[in-house]
């Protein structure tokens, strides 16, 4: 997707999204190469660009603190089916991202913000058309 749909699919400004991209925290899929050839994003930018929204409007923090945590989140998510993100959950830290299945604890002495994947994953499924029913088969012959 280009950059002009991540936008609008999260509400971010084009300013911010240039400084993210720029500090780290978001990473194209395919980077841009020149005068009309634009950088191309995926659904790992569009959970990861939701996510830090959120860090920014939620908490005023400062999302570009965490761009090796999010560089880490962009590569687990590219590397699992999308059909799994809402398993799992993410501690995110400025050094690290830490991802754990929803039924595992994080360790106690880890000091992070924990975010549950599944709040967002909706953003990526929302714009998947509804799937039409399977028309059952109602007889079956065999051919001899």
């Amino acid at each position: 997707m280009q950059a002009q749909e991540l936008q609008k699919r999260t509400g971010c400004t084009a300013p911010m999204l240039k400084q993210w991209v720029r500090g780290g925290v978001i990473i194209p899929k395919a980077k841009g190469r020149g005068a009309g050839i634009h950088a191309k994003y995926d659904e790992a930018n569009l959970i990861s660009l939701a996510i830090a929204l959120a860090m920014k409007e939620s908490l005023a923090i400062v999302v570009s603190k965490y761009s090796v945590g999010f560089s880490e989140l962009h590569h687990w998510l590219r590397h699992h089916s999308m059909l799994e993100w809402d398993q799992y959950k993410l501690l995110l830290q400025p050094h690290e991202a830490t991802i754990l299945h929803s039924r595992e604890r994080f360790n106690s002495l880890s000091i992070g913000i924990v975010i549950d994947l599944s709040k967002f994953v909706g953003l990526v499924t929302s714009s998947v058309p509804e799937l039409q029913p399977q028309i059952p088969l109602l007889a079956l012959e065999a051919i001899k």
